[in-house]
This record gives C-alpha cells, structure tokens and sequence, in this order.
C-alpha cells in the first residue's frame, strides 16, 4: 500500500461483499485507485507482492496511436518495469489505451514525469523533438522511436542533450535486434555490393514523411553499421504516387572503401517484404528480415570449373525472437546496469543525415 494506492505485480482480483458490486481487473503492474471496502475481498492468484514505486522501474508512454499500443504491450510483459502511465494530446485515445491495458492515463503531462524513471516517445515524429527534451530536462531517460526527430537541428540538440544529461537515450531502431541481422556481426567482409529492398502496403498514417524516413532509414542505418566506411557519393530517386511526399524511392551509395549499396523503399507494394542481400569475393549472404531468415550462397568444391560448378545454399541456424521486446529489454538493461545504448542518438543522427542527403537529391529532381 502506497499513497493510498495498492500495486500488483500479478493477478487481482477484487470481490465485493453481498451489498456491493463486484470489480474484475487483470493485468500486470495495476495501480488500483480506488478505496478498497471493508467488505471486499482481495485474491491474488499465482503470487503476489505489495511493492512500492521505488523497487520497479516506471517508465511512462507519450503517444497512444498504433505504434504507442504495440510498445505498451511489450514493456508490459517485461519483469520489473511498471507502467506509469499513458499521455496522448488527444485524451480520448490515452483513455481508450488506458482501459484496453488496464494501465492510468494522464492529462497531465508534468504528472507523468514526475511519476516515471523513463519515458518511452512513440508520438507523431513532429512531437519527439520536443517531448524527449521534456523529459530529458526533467532528468528521465529516454526510448524515442525513429525517426529521432523530423530534421537535423533537432537531432543534434538532442544528441548534445542526452550526454550533457549523462541519461540513457535509444533511438528505436529494432531491425538491429533482428536475429538474422544480428548474426551477420559475427561475419567479416570486405562487403563488396549490397542489395536492400524494404516495401509495405500503403497505409495513411506514415503518407506525411518521406518514404526514405519511414522506411528506408531502417536499412540506411543497418548498413552504416555493417560497412563502416565513409559515403563519398549518393545517387538517388523517388516518386510521389499516393502521398504529397514520395513513396517510392530507389538510392545507391558509394563508400570509400569500394562497397557500393542499392537501396530500394516503396509503401505501395501489395505485400510486406524486408530483405538485405551482401555479397564478397567468394559468396554472398541473403537476409530475410521479415521471418529472421539468413542464408549462404557460395560455390561447390569443384570450384575450377565454372561450368560444372554449383551454388550451394546453406540455411544459417537462426533463434527467432520478438525484435519489439528485446529492444525494450536492451533499454531497461542499459539503464539498470549503466550500459551503452546499442542505438544510440549519434546513431541516429548518422543515420538522418544520410536520410536527409538522399531526400535533397530526389528534391532536386522535383519529386518532392
């Protein structure tokens, strides 16, 4: 009990005697506001245990929209982090939020603040800037889903900002927590060409940015990590079909080390599809990032002879994983442990940067 309020780390059920009603509530981590009647009987079933606030790490949710309810149902189920809330700057949807996950919503969002350790920015990109300052200068860490922000300037305060605030700050790039991905770390180039294609369905929710900050910026920022080289040119085009920004955008970068990559995003595509392909002197590797698949293409033994020769492809051992919640377990780990951020703002800004690059050039062709 604390503040008048009981917290739940499990099950709970409350019972009303014969004069009252009865309430049902169940969830993890609930804060139970109301004022418990003599006659109710409180039950928790497997275990449970009374905490107060301090033992948890509370991070609070700005942004109900789609994206907000999918990282509410992650962090959710992650142990020993409590919700503290949810705030939209339209209530009616951190309502609807807050009754869906049995979690509070506030009006407020200096309350919120003040309630949480950290705080998740999944609102409209042209919030971020301003909400992860908020919370930044109020001495919180910080999980901001990408795009960082929606220009340039505003990446770099925040970048200056979360070290001069010596507080944690990811940027959520979860295709670095792919599997597939992830096992591609282990193998060393020198990469000499990679294909990346990346298309969705058209939804409305996203028409407002630049398919390359939408979509593309994954896979631009999957590759700077990957090549870690230096970009001396950038080609690039785009067409608006759907949308007052472009949809369809195709990208080819040169490093200076040799390895040039072709970049290909479209939200018009009748099917979702997520791939990376890299290719080296004697065999190339095939990612499909959509069901954490990666594969080796590479010649037989009988590698003399170029026409008898065959491709053999070999299925690389993948563990799949929710990419979603392991991200949020990396956040909470950095920040319980004091460790670096995986994706990082300077990451991010990286990333944007190129972003930005890229959407001058299709600009300059007047697709944008």
């Amino acid at each position: 009990m604390c503040n008048g309020k009981i917290r739940v780390t499990s099950f709970l059920h409350l019972k009303s005697g014969k004069t009252g009603s009865s309430n049902l509530f169940f969830g993890r981590n609930y804060l139970v506001n109301q004022p418990v009647h003599k006659n109710f009987r409180l039950t928790l079933f497997f275990s449970f245990i009374l905490q107060r606030e301090t033992s948890m790490l509370r991070i609070g949710i700005i942004g109900a929209g789609q994206y907000g309810r999918q990282h509410v149902e992650q962090i959710q189920g992650l142990e020993h982090v409590q919700i503290t809330g949810v705030y939209d700057i339209q209530p009616e949807r951190a309502s609807a939020l807050s009754q869906e996950f049995l979690i509070p919503h506030f009006n407020d969002i200096d309350q919120l603040l003040s309630e949480s350790d950290a705080m998740d920015v999944v609102c409209s990109t042209s919030a971020h800037h301003e909400m992860a300052l908020l919370a930044l200068r109020s001495g919180k860490h910080v999980f901001i889903e990408k795009p960082m922000c929606a220009t340039l300037d505003q990446a770099a305060e925040l970048v200056n900002m979360s070290l001069e605030a010596d507080l944690k700050c990811m940027i959520g790039y979860n295709e670095r927590f792919n599997p597939a991905f992830e096992a591609m770390q282990d193998i060393s180039g020198p990469w000499l060409f990679i294909e990346s294609q990346r298309v969705t369905p058209f939804t409305p929710r996203t028409s407002n940015i630049s398919v390359v900050l939408d979509l593309m910026i994954h896979d631009i920022d999957l590759i700077l990590k990957i090549v870690r080289s230096d970009i001396k040119q950038i080609s690039a085009t785009g067409v608006k079909v759907l949308s007052d920004t472009p949809d369809i955008a195709n990208v080819r970068l040169e490093f200076n080390n040799g390895c040039v990559a072709n970049l290909t995003a479209s939200r018009l595509a009748d099917r979702e599809k997520r791939s990376l392909r890299l290719f080296q002197a004697d065999s190339y590797y095939r990612l499909n990032l959509l069901n954490a698949e990666l594969h080796r293409m590479s010649l037989g033994q009988n590698r003399q002879s170029q026409q008898s020769a065959k491709v053999i492809s070999e299925k690389m051992d993948i563990k799949k994983i929710n990419t979603l919640k392991a991200q949020f377990e990396c956040f909470v780990r950095c920040i319980k442990h004091n460790e670096p951020c995986p994706t990082s703002p300077q990451d991010a800004y990286a990333a944007m940067d190129i972003a930005f690059k890229i959407m001058k050039k299709i600009e300059s062709l007047g697709a944008s």
